[in-house]
C-alpha cells in the first residue's frame, strides 16, 4: 500500500500538482490538485497487489522507488499590465532602453559586454601597477648602476691599466658588474 499525503515546502509556489512513480515495472500517477501552495495535499492511497512474489520483486522491494512531483507554478498578475497603456513601456520604447528597472528600485542585469569591459578595465589596472612596479625596480637597478661605476671612477680615467685593456676585458667587466647589481652576486 502507498500512502501519499503531501507534499512539502516546495521551492515553487504550486498552482496545480501531481505525483508519479513507478511500481514493479508500472507507472501510477496521482489526481492534479489544483492549490495555490508550497506544501500540496494529495491524499492518495493505492493498494498494490502482487500475485506470485518472485525473487525478482524481493530484489526490487531491497531498492527504492522514486516520487517524481511535477507542479505548474502560481505566478500573480502584475499590477499593471504590458501594454501601450503603461508609461514605462511607452517611455521604455521611446527611448530604447528598459525603464522598468529604475522604477522598481532594482538594477539593470549587465550585459556580456559590460560585464567583459569591467574585466579588461580590472586587467588594464593590475598591469599597470605591475608596469609602475617594473619602472621602480629598473630606477633602482639603474641607480646601483651609476653608484658602482662611480666608485670605480679611478678605474676608468685614461691613465690607469684597465682603460687600456682590450674591448672584451671591459664588456666582461661590465657584464659582471651589472650581474653584481641584478642578482646580488658578488
Amino acid at each position: 500500500r502507498v500512502e501519499i499525503k503531501r507534499a512539502m515546502d516546495l521551492p515553487i509556489f504550486c498552482e496545480l500538482a501531481y505525483v508519479q512513480y513507478d511500481f514493479f515495472g508500472e507507472t501510477f500517477v496521482t489526481e492534479a490538485v489544483q492549490q495555490q501552495t508550497y506544501s500540496p495535499t494529495f491524499d492518495y492511497t493505492k493498494v498494490h497487489h502482487v500475485p506470485t512474489v518472485t525473487k525478482e520483486f524481493l530484489e526490487y522491494l531491497k531498492g527504492s522507488v522514486e516520487f517524481q512531483i511535477h507542479v505548474s507554478q502560481h505566478i500573480d498578475e502584475p499590477p499593471d499590465k504590458i501594454g501601450t497603456i503603461n508609461q514605462i513601456v511607452v517611455d521604455s520604447i521611446k527611448s530604447g532602453e528598459p525603464k522598468g528597472y529604475e522604477v522598481q528600485g532594482t538594477l539593470k542585469p549587465k550585459t556580456e559586454i559590460e560585464l567583459r569591459c569591467e574585466y579588461l578595465t580590472k586587467e588594464l589596472l593590475k598591469s599597470q601597477d605591475e608596469n609602475k612596479m617594473l619602472k621602480q625596480k629598473i630606477e633602482e637597478l639603474e641607480m646601483k648602476l651609476s653608484n658602482q661605476g662611480g666608485s670605480n671612477s679611478k678605474a676608468n680615467s685614461p691613465n690607469s691599466k684597465s682603460f687600456n685593456n682590450s674591448k672584451i676585458n671591459k664588456t666582461i667587466d661590465s657584464a659582471k658588474l651589472i650581474d653584481t647589481i641584478v642578482n646580488g652576486v658578488s
